[in-house]
């Protein structure tokens, strides 16, 4: 079986080009693995190239299946999700079981700036650069159906997989991806989890998709979404707040309204009567809430006992503005 080489010795010593070479070619004996891990490449039907990365407990699933969390950003967040499942499993005091998780990553290049977009209208003349970036977008369907369609039926059959316990992750440009899947296709999945997700792209062209779903008749029962966000996402951290550019910083920060955005869709779907949780990350910024978050969806996608989570926090009622 492949495993998952995530470490690289580092040489300490002068070497020559030759050795240097070598090294690449094959990698040293004391590399650093995670056992239980598996990853493979496939191309989908988009012409992306992904690194499919897959963590899976020992021994025989339980009658109905394994549960499931597929992880957005599979190249960062691997090794750290795989840990973290294969940890709290472990513990015995956790209330958190065995479950797979898949990560999807890239084998070269990133294509995230597409995979998690939406299509979205043109963009306004003299746009503020923060809100309507010059990238290209408009990906997130195909990619939906890559998962769905490709990846799903190829993690299924290799092991046994209980698809009512089905859950995906993602943050920032992922966490749209997320809110983009549940509004859209909210069958997908069981469980989304959207981390401090970036509502404010391209003019929020995402309330668009929240009002078509939130008009839908009947709307899905047994779904669930969590929605989170930083302290410091819209603000600096106190670190930050001598730095050079600190006001430029924090004027970026202030543009975007990562907390607000997100607290605001939070409360309108809360106030609909769906099942949203809202989850605020105090002394967080933006680049390291996204691990908080990361354990807290391992815990909502294998708990021992998932009809007996939490109850939803609910999200303040937005100022009026």
């Amino acid at each position: 079986m492949m495993r998952l080489l995530l470490l690289f010795a580092a040489f300490i010593s002068p070497i020559t080009l030759a050795e240097a070479a070598a090294a690449q070619a094959k990698p040293p004996d004391n590399s650093v693995t995670i056992e239980g891990t598996d990853w493979f490449d496939m191309t989908g039907r988009n012409g992306t190239q992904y690194r499919i990365m897959v963590y899976f407990p020992e021994g025989d699933a339980p009658a109905g299946g394994w549960p499931i969390l597929y992880v957005l950003d599979g190249d960062a967040y691997f090794p750290v999700a795989a840990t973290m499942a294969g940890n709290l499993a472990g513990s015995g005091e956790s209330g958190i079981g065995d479950g797979v998780v898949v990560a999807i990553g890239y084998t070269d290049e990133v294509h995230r700036d597409v995979d998690y977009t939406l299509r979205t209208p043109p963009r306004p003349e003299n746009a503020d650069a923060y809100l309507y970036p010059t990238i290209q977008t408009g990906g997130a369907d195909a990619f939906l159906d890559f998962i769905q369609n490709e990846l799903k039926p190829r993690i299924e059959g290799r092991w046994r997989i209980d698809r009512a316990r089905q859950a995906l992750v993602g943050h920032g440009y992922g966490g749209l991806f997320v809110l983009h899947s549940y509004f859209t296709r909210p069958d997908s999945f069981s469980t989304y989890i959207a981390s401090s997700p970036s509502i404010w792209f391209m003019g929020r062209a995402i309330l668009a998709e929240e009002r078509a779903f939130l008009a839908r008749a009947p709307r899905p029962e047994g779904r669930r979404l969590v929605i989170t966000a930083a302290e410091f996402a819209q603000s600096l951290p106190p670190a930050m707040a001598v730095a050079p550019d600190a006001d430029a910083r924090l004027q970026d920060n202030g543009r975007r309204r990562m907390v607000d955005n997100a607290r605001e869709m939070a409360w309108r779907l809360q106030n609909a009567g769906l099942p949203v949780e809202w989850r605020f990350f105090p002394g967080e910024t933006q680049g390291s809430v996204a691990y908080p978050a990361l354990g807290h969806a391992i815990a909502l996608a294998f708990a021992l006992r998932p009809a007996a989570a939490s109850q939803p926090t609910a999200a303040s009622q937005p100022a009026a503005r």
